[in-house]
């Protein structure tokens, strides 16, 4: 009990990481994952030496406790983060907006990362003579000014925004606009040809 403070900084550096509150990318994660198990050991080691506190291991031993927490965190940690989603706890509902080309890429990058736990439940666009055709198997449901009506017909929690050729101040307007509708939006610049 008087060493609970290791466990409560350990949690508070993992918290400061946004590994509680934020979705990684899947080889994203256990690097964060590694960097705060990383500093919350030297924290520890620093807190009990400054502390004097007795600690009945020896530095071999709390060294080979890194090394295996480090090892073992990331795959605990996606077990875990699988069987969440394989049960839908995890699943978060998102609505992609943007041109039709660069959805596209971006539902194929987000259907391989699937430790996200993005179900994606139809796209927006720019171009209304998309509207009721699909893009890489998902359909657009709406140009991107029904996105009122589309929240209320699909319940989507978060947006993920993918614009390649949009002027700034517009894009900002849009982002503006779409803010109160979601937990969270996503924009995806474009990166190259």
């Amino acid at each position: 009990s008087d060493r609970i403070y290791m466990l409560l900084l350990w949690v508070s550096i993992f918290w400061y990481e946004k590994l509680y509150t934020k979705r990684h990318a899947f080889w994203e994660e256990p690097r964060i994952l590694i960097k705060g198990t990383s500093i919350a050991f030297a924290l520890i080691t620093v807190a009990v030496f400054i502390t004097k506190v007795y600690v009945p291991f020896s530095r071999a031993i709390m060294a080979m406790a890194w090394l295996i927490s480090m090892l073992t965190l990331p795959v605990i940690r996606y077990g875990a983060k699988s069987l969440l989603l394989a049960v839908g706890i995890l699943k978060k509902k998102v609505i992609v907006i943007g041109s039709t080309e660069s959805t596209a890429t971006l539902i194929e990058d987000v259907a391989r990362n699937r430790t996200l736990g993005f179900s994606i439940v139809g796209c927006l666009t720019d171009d209304r003579a998309q509207v009721g055709r699909t893009t890489a198997g998902i359909p657009i449901l709406g140009h991107f000014d029904e996105i009122e009506r589309i929240k209320d017909e699909t319940g989507f929690e978060d947006i993920i925004v993918t614009f390649p050729n949009i002027p700034r101040d517009r894009l900002i307007g849009l982002l503006k606009t779409w803010e109160g509708l979601s937990d969270t939006i996503r924009y995806i610049p474009q990166t190259g040809d």
